[in-house]
């Protein structure tokens, strides 16, 4: 082969050898950025420090103070001030043996001592608050004016409420001097998260709108499948799974949110989902969604000769079935099937055992289908709630109850708000909402029917924060059920018994020695009641603490890049060496040759 074709062929080996190494060098760049913004943040825990003034934050809607010096004086009077103000807002009611000079705030040691800050006016907004202390007990009360709130109960620090005015209260104040570190309100967001899937395939469905309340969003793209895998992988790199969305609303006081999907191709689904923060304080919730594509449609000018196979009873038959005797025992308000006017659009449905539970169906039945009248002939077979405490429905017989629906569980012992277990696990987002507990009466709504039970829980009163700042910290927790038998553990070792205290539920874990890093508490409890509801909290000691890990499948990816992305260059380093010598030596050999024409010319 000619000399020439092969600088040609050496020539484009070259520049594609180049081409590829910048792809790859490129491609890295892009896997390290992804890498990065997936690497552990450190988040510093902040030291609690005794501010004498009133110290702002700079972020746009949340504000800082630190009310430490408490120098406004004792107020009688109501006395309010914006939640966002910068000044002024310092006045307090004190117990005459807590004492407040320049060391900070001292009681004498009797643990009766409290303090009462002023009234925060909230206005129209929604907002958390955290107030973390050196000690003591910090509850909240609030109402819908400065009158109401002196006369509202105090409770458990830890969620918002929705009413215009809220204060808060420090007792049980250790002997010594401590001050409360800072109070910081925030604007609330509701986060929904979930999936959008198609229903036949399980495939996820990228570029779905999801929407609720005019606010919407898109679900997260999948990479083309025609890329090979390692460009996908630079491309994903710390990337939202494809088919997942995330929600933000903002959080107005209301505890129900209707969640609508939708994609081109299917049809549009929409789901409830309760989002309450009087439940574990939380204002997230989860919906997945598996979409549908739409059936067939008979052709234009032709008329469907389907027919409905499903049995059914006339109005007349139905209005002759009789309930099972413990629905409709005296007092109850069982709806009187009767009296029902159309038995394919039920409203209201209620089932009653007094003293006991109750259920009332929030969607309309429809009853009509002669498997489900056969069902309601012998009811208490397939719905349980003659148990305190406790109610179950079989779906799978009576698929026509499986609706959302209000539960009242009445007769209950629990001294505070207990939990509710769905099919006897906790973590019941999405499908419980709207829990309110009063004088032994349970209510929520549920948005599908399984198996509900009210159980004891734990609630952990202090410290309020899980990152804390002393190896000897103090935990304190309540129990709703002041008689249940409480075991636990600290870094899996046993804890000495724990004796709640019997009128009000609480008890407190003093000689926990705190490591540096994480430390695990668990505790579990046996009820006379029913089921206790477990609480595992992790604390964390220390300066620092890492939040995110990095996927290890990144950084592979992004080693095999580097290592691709070297070859190429060793390699595109050795070609232009070899076309360097090459040429040179085309160019030595040029020249040897002209001197030996020249001097035979001459000769």
């Amino acid at each position: 082969m000619p000399e020439h074709h092969h600088s040609k062929i050496e020539h484009l080996l070259i520049h594609l050898v180049a081409a590829l190494f910048t792809f790859s060098t490129i491609s890295a760049a892009f896997l390290a950025y992804g890498v990065y913004q997936t690497t552990p943040t450190p988040i510093v825990t902040p030291t609690s420090v005794i501010s004498p003034k009133i110290a702002q934050s700079a972020g746009p809607g949340h504000f800082t103070w630190g009310q430490t010096s408490w120098t406004g004086g004792t107020s009688t009077s109501s006395f309010a001030v914006p939640w966002n103000t910068s000044g002024g807002w310092d006045k307090y009611v004190s117990a005459a043996n807590v004492t407040i000079d320049s060391n900070g705030i001292h009681d004498d040691g009797s643990g009766t001592g409290q303090l009462i800050s002023t009234i925060f006016d909230l206005g129209t907004e929604r907002l958390s608050y955290v107030i973390p202390t050196n000690g003591g007990t910090v509850e909240t009360r609030s109402g819908d004016s400065t009158s109401a709130i002196e006369s509202a109960s105090w409770g458990t620090l830890g969620c918002p409420d929705n009413h215009r005015y809220t204060q808060y209260k420090l007792t049980n104040l250790p002997s010594g001097y401590y001050g409360v570190t800072q109070v910081s309100f925030g604007s609330i967001l509701v986060v929904i998260l979930g999936t959008i899937t198609d229903a036949s395939t399980g495939n996820p469905i990228t570029g779905a709108t999801v929407s609720s309340n005019g606010t919407s969003t898109t679900t997260a793209f999948n990479q083309p499948a025609s890329r090979f895998s390692l460009i996908k992988q630079v491309e994903a790199a710390g990337q939202p799974t494809p088919g997942s969305y995330t929600l933000s609303l903002g959080y107005t006081g209301t505890t129900s949110y209707n969640i609508t999907a939708s994609a081109t191709g299917y049809q549009s689904q929409t789901k409830t989902v309760g989002v309450d923060p009087y439940v574990g304080c939380s204002y997230s919730a989860t919906a997945n969604f598996a979409l549908s594509k739409p059936t067939g449609v008979p052709p234009s000018g032709q008329t469907s000769t389907k027919t409905s196979t499903t049995p059914s009873v006339s109005l007349t038959e139905f209005q002759q079935i009789k309930l099972p005797a413990v629905f409709t025992a005296a007092g109850s308000t069982t709806t009187d099937l009767s009296k029902v006017t159309d038995n394919k659009k039920v409203e209201s449905f209620t089932l009653d055992i007094p003293g006991k539970n109750k259920i009332i169906f929030k969607e309309a039945l429809d009853l009509s289908a002669k498997t489900t009248a056969d069902a309601l002939k012998e009811l208490d077979k397939y719905i349980k709630i003659a148990s305190v405490g406790m109610i179950e429905l079989n779906s799978k017989t009576l698929p026509a109850l499986n609706k959302k629906a209000a539960l009242t569980m009445s007769g209950l012992k629990y001294l505070s708000t207990p939990t509710v277990l769905v099919d006897g696990k906790t973590g019941s987002k999405g499908v419980v909402s709207s829990i309110k507990y009063a004088g032994g009466t349970l209510t929520f709504n549920v948005s599908h029917f399984t198996k509900y039970e009210a159980a004891a829980k734990f609630e952990l009163l202090a410290p309020v924060s899980t990152s804390i700042s002393s190896a000897n910290t103090i935990v304190k927790v309540k129990i709703s059920d002041p008689e249940a038998v409480v075991t636990g553990t600290f870094n899996e070792v046993n804890l000495a018994k724990i004796s709640p205290d019997p009128k009000t539920g609480e008890f407190v874990l003093e000689k926990l020695v705190f490591k540096e890093g994480e430390n695990t508490l668990k505790l579990s409890g046996q009820s006379k009641l029913g089921k206790v509801a477990p609480l595992t909290v992790t604390f964390f000691y220390g300066a620092e603490k890492t939040v995110a890990k990095t996927s290890k499948t990144d950084y592979q990816a992004l080693i095999v890049v580097l290592v691709v992305a070297l070859a190429f260059a060793i390699l595109l380093g050795y070609l232009i060496y070899r076309r360097k010598k090459l040429h040179s030596k085309t160019v030595l050999g040029g020249e040897k040759k002209q001197a030996q024409e020249q001097s035979q010319s001459q000769t």
